[in-house]
Protein backbone atom coordinates (compact mmCIF):
# COMPACT_ATOMS: atom_id res chain seq x y z
CA UNK A 1 0.00 0.00 0.00
CA UNK A 2 2.84 2.39 0.72
CA UNK A 3 4.19 2.20 -2.83
CA UNK A 4 0.72 3.03 -4.18
CA UNK A 5 0.59 6.12 -1.96
CA UNK A 6 3.99 7.27 -3.16
CA UNK A 7 3.03 6.88 -6.80
CA UNK A 8 -0.14 8.93 -6.31
CA UNK A 9 1.67 11.77 -4.57
CA UNK A 10 3.96 12.25 -7.57
CA UNK A 11 1.00 12.92 -9.86
CA UNK A 12 0.41 16.69 -9.83
CA UNK A 13 -3.01 16.40 -11.52
CA UNK A 14 -6.24 14.77 -10.53
CA UNK A 15 -7.34 11.91 -12.80
CA UNK A 16 -9.86 12.85 -15.46
CA UNK A 17 -13.52 12.21 -14.67
CA UNK A 18 -13.42 9.58 -17.43
CA UNK A 19 -10.61 7.65 -15.73
CA UNK A 20 -11.50 4.16 -14.56
CA UNK A 21 -14.34 1.94 -15.64
CA UNK A 22 -17.86 2.03 -14.36
CA UNK A 23 -18.44 -0.14 -11.32
CA UNK A 24 -21.39 -1.37 -9.32
CA UNK A 25 -19.43 -1.12 -6.09
CA UNK A 26 -20.67 1.77 -3.90
CA UNK A 27 -17.98 4.34 -3.43
CA UNK A 28 -17.09 7.78 -2.10
CA UNK A 29 -16.58 10.30 -4.89
CA UNK A 30 -14.08 13.13 -4.32
CA UNK A 31 -14.83 16.13 -6.56
CA UNK A 32 -11.97 18.64 -6.85
CA UNK A 33 -10.62 21.12 -9.43
CA UNK A 34 -7.33 20.21 -11.11
CA UNK A 35 -6.70 23.58 -12.77
CA UNK A 36 -6.93 27.27 -11.99
CA UNK A 37 -6.20 29.23 -8.82
CA UNK A 38 -7.45 26.49 -6.49
CA UNK A 39 -5.45 23.61 -7.99
CA UNK A 40 -2.71 23.69 -5.35
CA UNK A 41 -5.12 23.72 -2.42
CA UNK A 42 -7.08 20.99 -4.16
CA UNK A 43 -3.96 18.80 -4.40
CA UNK A 44 -3.23 19.29 -0.68
CA UNK A 45 -6.79 18.25 0.21
CA UNK A 46 -6.68 15.30 -2.20
CA UNK A 47 -3.45 14.01 -0.67
CA UNK A 48 -4.83 14.30 2.86
CA UNK A 49 -8.01 12.50 1.84
CA UNK A 50 -6.09 9.66 0.19
CA UNK A 51 -3.66 9.43 3.11
CA UNK A 52 -6.59 8.89 5.50
CA UNK A 53 -8.18 6.43 3.08
CA UNK A 54 -5.08 4.25 2.77
CA UNK A 55 -4.51 4.42 6.52
CA UNK A 56 -8.08 3.22 7.08
CA UNK A 57 -7.71 0.39 4.55
CA UNK A 58 -4.86 -1.05 6.57
CA UNK A 59 -7.28 -1.62 9.46
CA UNK A 60 -10.60 -2.03 7.64
CA UNK A 61 -10.15 -3.61 4.19
CA UNK A 62 -13.92 -3.45 3.64
CA UNK A 63 -13.93 0.36 3.47
CA UNK A 64 -15.70 1.82 0.41
CA UNK A 65 -13.87 2.56 -2.81
CA UNK A 66 -12.66 6.12 -3.35
CA UNK A 67 -12.68 7.62 -6.82
CA UNK A 68 -11.50 11.06 -7.96
CA UNK A 69 -13.53 13.30 -10.27
CA UNK A 70 -12.06 16.37 -11.90
CA UNK A 71 -14.11 19.58 -11.91
CA UNK A 72 -11.57 21.35 -14.17
CA UNK A 73 -11.27 24.97 -13.10
CA UNK A 74 -14.51 24.65 -11.20
CA UNK A 75 -16.66 24.84 -14.32
CA UNK A 76 -17.25 21.10 -14.70
CA UNK A 77 -18.99 20.45 -11.40
CA UNK A 78 -22.27 19.25 -12.92
CA UNK A 79 -20.48 16.86 -15.28
CA UNK A 80 -18.37 15.49 -12.43
CA UNK A 81 -21.43 15.06 -10.21
CA UNK A 82 -23.38 13.22 -12.92
CA UNK A 83 -20.41 10.99 -13.70
CA UNK A 84 -20.12 10.06 -10.03
CA UNK A 85 -23.81 9.15 -9.93
CA UNK A 86 -23.46 7.05 -13.09
CA UNK A 87 -20.69 5.12 -11.37
CA UNK A 88 -22.96 4.59 -8.38
CA UNK A 89 -21.27 6.83 -5.82
CA UNK A 90 -23.14 6.60 -2.54
CA UNK A 91 -21.45 9.66 -1.00
CA UNK A 92 -19.89 12.77 -2.53
CA UNK A 93 -17.10 14.87 -0.99
CA UNK A 94 -16.71 18.29 -2.59
CA UNK A 95 -16.87 20.55 -4.38
CA UNK A 96 -14.33 23.08 -3.12
CA UNK A 97 -15.01 26.62 -4.35
CA UNK A 98 -17.94 28.79 -3.33
CA UNK A 99 -19.42 28.99 -6.89
CA UNK A 100 -19.21 25.19 -7.16
CA UNK A 101 -20.91 24.73 -3.81
CA UNK A 102 -23.67 27.16 -4.81
CA UNK A 103 -24.20 25.16 -8.02
CA UNK A 104 -24.38 21.93 -6.05
CA UNK A 105 -26.92 23.40 -3.62
CA UNK A 106 -29.30 24.07 -6.50
CA UNK A 107 -29.37 20.43 -7.59
CA UNK A 108 -31.82 17.77 -6.50
CA UNK A 109 -29.27 15.69 -4.66
CA UNK A 110 -29.60 11.93 -4.94
CA UNK A 111 -26.83 11.06 -2.47
CA UNK A 112 -25.37 12.82 0.59
CA UNK A 113 -22.82 15.57 -0.09
CA UNK A 114 -20.06 16.94 2.11
CA UNK A 115 -19.07 20.29 0.56
CA UNK A 116 -15.52 21.44 1.30
CA UNK A 117 -16.53 25.02 1.94
CA UNK A 118 -18.98 26.76 4.25
CA UNK A 119 -21.09 29.43 2.62
CA UNK A 120 -24.48 29.70 4.32
CA UNK A 121 -26.52 28.92 7.41
CA UNK A 122 -29.92 27.79 6.22
CA UNK A 123 -32.42 25.12 7.19
CA UNK A 124 -33.80 25.10 3.62
CA UNK A 125 -30.78 23.25 2.18
CA UNK A 126 -31.15 19.64 1.04
CA UNK A 127 -31.42 17.37 4.09
CA UNK A 128 -28.21 15.50 3.34
CA UNK A 129 -26.10 18.49 2.33
CA UNK A 130 -23.23 19.12 4.77
CA UNK A 131 -20.67 21.94 4.80
CA UNK A 132 -17.11 21.62 6.06
CA UNK A 133 -14.31 24.16 5.61
CA UNK A 134 -11.50 25.98 7.35
CA UNK A 135 -13.53 29.01 8.30
CA UNK A 136 -11.36 31.66 10.03
CA UNK A 137 -14.48 32.69 11.97
CA UNK A 138 -13.97 29.47 13.97
CA UNK A 139 -10.62 30.88 15.09
CA UNK A 140 -12.17 34.25 15.91
CA UNK A 141 -14.86 32.71 18.09
CA UNK A 142 -12.40 30.40 19.84
CA UNK A 143 -9.99 33.18 20.75
CA UNK A 144 -12.84 35.53 21.75
CA UNK A 145 -14.19 32.85 24.09
CA UNK A 146 -10.69 32.44 25.51
CA UNK A 147 -10.38 36.18 26.13
CA UNK A 148 -13.74 36.30 27.87
CA UNK A 149 -12.85 33.31 30.05
CA UNK A 150 -9.79 35.31 31.08
CA UNK A 151 -12.19 38.07 32.17
CA UNK A 152 -11.53 40.66 29.48
CA UNK A 153 -14.42 42.89 28.44
CA UNK A 154 -13.10 46.03 26.69
CA UNK A 155 -11.36 45.29 23.39
CA UNK A 156 -9.33 47.20 20.83
CA UNK A 157 -9.21 45.79 17.29
CA UNK A 158 -6.29 46.07 14.86
CA UNK A 159 -6.71 44.54 11.40
CA UNK A 160 -5.68 44.96 7.74
CA UNK A 161 -7.57 47.35 5.47
CA UNK A 162 -8.81 44.48 3.30
CA UNK A 163 -11.90 42.38 2.76
CA UNK A 164 -10.31 39.59 4.82
CA UNK A 165 -9.28 41.93 7.64
CA UNK A 166 -12.69 43.61 7.87
CA UNK A 167 -14.49 40.27 7.70
CA UNK A 168 -12.60 38.92 10.72
CA UNK A 169 -12.74 42.19 12.63
CA UNK A 170 -16.52 42.26 12.13
CA UNK A 171 -16.82 38.60 13.18
CA UNK A 172 -15.00 39.38 16.42
CA UNK A 173 -17.00 42.56 16.99
CA UNK A 174 -20.39 40.84 16.56
CA UNK A 175 -19.49 37.87 18.75
CA UNK A 176 -17.85 40.06 21.41
CA UNK A 177 -20.76 42.45 21.69
CA UNK A 178 -23.38 39.68 21.57
CA UNK A 179 -21.68 38.14 24.59
CA UNK A 180 -21.55 41.26 26.73
CA UNK A 181 -18.19 42.66 25.65
CA UNK A 182 -17.44 46.19 24.44
CA UNK A 183 -15.40 47.16 21.39
CA UNK A 184 -13.65 50.34 22.45
CA UNK A 185 -11.97 51.26 19.16
CA UNK A 186 -10.89 49.85 15.78
CA UNK A 187 -8.03 50.69 13.41
CA UNK A 188 -7.31 49.27 9.96
CA UNK A 189 -3.78 49.38 8.52
CA UNK A 190 -2.66 49.24 4.88
CA UNK A 191 0.65 47.51 5.52
CA UNK A 192 3.87 47.86 7.43
CA UNK A 193 4.27 51.46 6.23
CA UNK A 194 1.43 52.83 8.36
CA UNK A 195 1.55 50.53 11.39
CA UNK A 196 3.26 53.15 13.55
CA UNK A 197 0.65 55.93 13.18
CA UNK A 198 -2.29 53.50 13.31
CA UNK A 199 -1.07 51.87 16.53
CA UNK A 200 -0.29 55.24 18.09
CA UNK A 201 -3.78 56.42 17.15
CA UNK A 202 -5.44 53.24 18.41
CA UNK A 203 -3.71 53.53 21.78
CA UNK A 204 -4.13 57.34 21.95
CA UNK A 205 -0.54 57.62 23.10
CA UNK A 206 0.47 60.95 24.65
CA UNK A 207 3.86 61.61 26.15
CA UNK A 208 4.49 58.49 28.26
CA UNK A 209 0.93 57.20 28.64
CA UNK A 210 -1.83 55.53 26.62
CA UNK A 211 -5.57 55.12 26.87
CA UNK A 212 -6.84 53.20 29.91
CA UNK A 213 -10.33 52.22 28.76
CA UNK A 214 -9.31 48.91 27.12
CA UNK A 215 -8.05 45.69 28.70
CA UNK A 216 -7.04 43.68 25.58
CA UNK A 217 -6.27 43.83 21.86
CA UNK A 218 -7.66 41.57 19.13
CA UNK A 219 -5.33 41.46 16.14
CA UNK A 220 -5.58 40.10 12.60
CA UNK A 221 -2.16 39.89 10.94
CA UNK A 222 0.30 37.70 9.09
CA UNK A 223 3.42 36.50 10.97
CA UNK A 224 5.56 39.10 9.22
CA UNK A 225 3.27 41.99 10.16
CA UNK A 226 2.63 40.67 13.67
CA UNK A 227 6.38 40.61 14.34
CA UNK A 228 6.36 44.35 13.71
CA UNK A 229 3.15 45.08 15.63
CA UNK A 230 4.08 43.50 18.96
CA UNK A 231 7.27 45.59 19.52
CA UNK A 232 5.36 48.74 18.50
CA UNK A 233 2.72 48.01 21.12
CA UNK A 234 5.46 47.86 23.72
CA UNK A 235 7.02 51.05 22.40
CA UNK A 236 3.69 52.84 22.82
CA UNK A 237 3.29 51.70 26.45
CA UNK A 238 0.90 48.79 25.78
CA UNK A 239 3.20 45.92 26.65
CA UNK A 240 0.86 45.08 29.54
CA UNK A 241 -2.21 44.74 27.27
CA UNK A 242 -2.93 41.07 26.42
CA UNK A 243 -2.97 40.43 22.65
CA UNK A 244 -5.20 37.83 21.01
CA UNK A 245 -5.00 36.87 17.32
CA UNK A 246 -6.31 34.51 14.66
CA UNK A 247 -4.20 31.55 13.51
CA UNK A 248 -2.87 33.67 10.64
CA UNK A 249 -0.32 35.01 13.14
CA UNK A 250 1.50 31.65 13.02
CA UNK A 251 3.31 30.31 9.96
CA UNK A 252 2.66 26.71 10.99
CA UNK A 253 6.34 25.93 11.50
CA UNK A 254 8.21 26.57 14.77
CA UNK A 255 10.74 29.36 14.15
CA UNK A 256 11.73 30.59 17.62
CA UNK A 257 14.42 32.92 16.31
CA UNK A 258 11.83 34.87 14.30
CA UNK A 259 8.85 34.51 16.61
CA UNK A 260 10.45 35.83 19.79
CA UNK A 261 8.75 39.13 19.00
CA UNK A 262 5.38 37.37 19.22
CA UNK A 263 5.86 36.31 22.83
CA UNK A 264 2.68 36.65 24.84
CA UNK A 265 0.28 36.60 21.87
CA UNK A 266 -2.50 34.03 22.25
CA UNK A 267 -4.31 32.35 19.35
CA UNK A 268 -6.29 29.21 18.56
CA UNK A 269 -5.42 26.78 15.77
CA UNK A 270 -6.03 23.20 14.64
CA UNK A 271 -4.37 20.31 16.55
CA UNK A 272 -2.52 19.19 13.38
CA UNK A 273 -0.60 22.48 13.25
CA UNK A 274 -0.03 22.88 16.99
CA UNK A 275 0.97 19.19 17.41
CA UNK A 276 0.02 19.36 21.06
CA UNK A 277 0.35 15.60 21.66
CA UNK A 278 3.07 13.03 21.04
CA UNK A 279 0.73 11.01 18.80
CA UNK A 280 0.14 14.02 16.55
CA UNK A 281 3.85 14.71 16.31
CA UNK A 282 4.50 11.10 15.30
CA UNK A 283 1.65 11.10 12.79
CA UNK A 284 2.93 14.26 11.13
CA UNK A 285 6.45 12.84 10.83
CA UNK A 286 4.99 9.70 9.25
CA UNK A 287 2.88 11.66 6.78
CA UNK A 288 5.77 13.95 5.82
CA UNK A 289 7.68 10.88 4.60
CA UNK A 290 4.84 9.85 2.30
CA UNK A 291 3.27 13.17 1.27
CA UNK A 292 6.11 15.62 1.77
CA UNK A 293 4.96 18.53 -0.42
CA UNK A 294 1.38 18.67 0.85
CA UNK A 295 2.28 18.21 4.52
CA UNK A 296 5.04 20.83 4.52
CA UNK A 297 3.53 23.40 2.13
CA UNK A 298 -0.20 22.94 2.59
CA UNK A 299 -0.44 21.46 6.06
CA UNK A 300 -3.82 22.91 7.05
CA UNK A 301 -5.52 21.76 3.84
CA UNK A 302 -3.88 18.33 4.10
CA UNK A 303 -5.51 18.05 7.53
CA UNK A 304 -8.83 19.17 6.03
CA UNK A 305 -8.56 16.30 3.55
CA UNK A 306 -7.84 13.76 6.29
CA UNK A 307 -10.83 14.90 8.32
CA UNK A 308 -13.06 15.00 5.24
CA UNK A 309 -12.47 11.28 4.71
CA UNK A 310 -13.33 10.49 8.32
CA UNK A 311 -16.47 12.64 8.12
CA UNK A 312 -17.52 10.97 4.87
CA UNK A 313 -17.25 7.49 6.37
CA UNK A 314 -19.10 8.53 9.53
CA UNK A 315 -21.90 10.24 7.64
CA UNK A 316 -22.26 7.55 4.98
CA UNK A 317 -22.30 4.72 7.53
CA UNK A 318 -24.46 6.30 10.22
CA UNK A 319 -26.14 9.30 8.61
CA UNK A 320 -24.93 11.50 11.45
CA UNK A 321 -21.96 12.24 13.67
CA UNK A 322 -21.66 11.00 17.25
CA UNK A 323 -23.65 13.32 19.54
CA UNK A 324 -20.43 14.42 21.22
CA UNK A 325 -18.61 14.86 17.88
CA UNK A 326 -15.13 13.44 17.44
CA UNK A 327 -11.53 14.57 17.59
CA UNK A 328 -10.13 15.39 14.16
CA UNK A 329 -6.89 16.82 12.86
CA UNK A 330 -8.51 20.20 12.17
CA UNK A 331 -10.22 20.31 15.57
CA UNK A 332 -12.93 18.70 17.65
CA UNK A 333 -15.64 18.30 15.04
CA UNK A 334 -19.36 18.51 15.63
CA UNK A 335 -22.49 19.18 13.58
CA UNK A 336 -24.51 22.35 14.16
CA UNK A 337 -28.27 22.69 13.43
CA UNK A 338 -27.49 23.92 9.88
CA UNK A 339 -25.48 20.76 9.09
CA UNK A 340 -22.24 22.69 9.17
CA UNK A 341 -19.22 20.93 10.63
CA UNK A 342 -17.83 23.24 13.33
CA UNK A 343 -14.36 22.99 14.86
CA UNK A 344 -13.21 23.25 18.46
CA UNK A 345 -9.58 24.43 18.40
CA UNK A 346 -6.46 24.30 20.54
CA UNK A 347 -5.52 27.62 22.17
CA UNK A 348 -1.84 28.46 22.69
CA UNK A 349 0.46 31.32 23.63
CA UNK A 350 3.86 32.23 22.21
CA UNK A 351 6.50 31.46 24.84
CA UNK A 352 10.14 31.96 23.83
CA UNK A 353 8.99 32.10 20.23
CA UNK A 354 7.14 28.76 20.34
CA UNK A 355 3.34 28.23 20.51
CA UNK A 356 2.75 26.63 23.92
CA UNK A 357 -0.56 25.21 25.08
CA UNK A 358 -2.36 27.27 27.72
Amino acid sequence: MRSTVQILTKDSNLPSITDGSSTNTPHIALLLPSKGPHAKVSKNIQDGFLAAYYESLRHQPSDPTVKLYDTGEGNQIIEAYEKALQEQANFIVGPLTKPEVESMMRLRLKVPVLALNTITESTSLPSEFYQFGLMPEDEVIAVAELAQKQRHRNALILAPQSEWGKRLADAFKYFWQDNGGRVVDVRYFNGSQDLDPKIQSLLKTQKESRRQDADMIFMVASPEIARQIKPLLSFYYADDLPVYATASVYSGKPTPSKDQDLNGIQFCDMPWVIQSTYDLQEKKIQMEKLWADSVTQGSRFFALGMDAYQLATELSNHGQLPSHGFSGYTGDLYLNPYRQIKRGLVCVQFVQGVPTRN
